[in-house]
């Protein structure tokens, strides 16, 4: 006998989209990491700050949209806004000193 397996449906460009977007502070994090171990200076120290903040900027337009939808977080964004709260805790304990504001 034949079994036929149900594929998952299609998602829309609009939908990968969202989901790739929604992961994307895990870059910035990244970034931001390799900023604050190579920077020699407090300069360089400061673009790592910029670096992670720009992280935030995805997950707050993507809450934002699914806030205005009306709808719940792709599991993307949370994952995303989990690991900005984690790294920004750490990287505040380590290096507040080197905070740019």
């Amino acid at each position: 006998m034949e079994e036929r397996t149900q594929e998952a449906p299609k998602k829309s460009r609009g939908e990968t989209v969202a989901d790739n977007i929604g992961a994307s502070p895990a870059i910035f994090i990244f970034l931001a990491f390799l900023g604050f171990f190579l920077a020699e200076t407090q300069e360089g120290e400061h673009k790592a700050w910029y670096m992670y903040f720009a992280g935030w900027v995805a997950s707050i337009v993507m809450l934002a949209k699914a806030a205005i939808t009306r709808k719940g977080p792709e599991m993307g964004t949370l994952v995303g806004v989990v690991l900005l709260v984690i790294f920004g805790l750490l990287i505040s304990f380590t290096h507040r000193d080197s905070f740019p504001f």
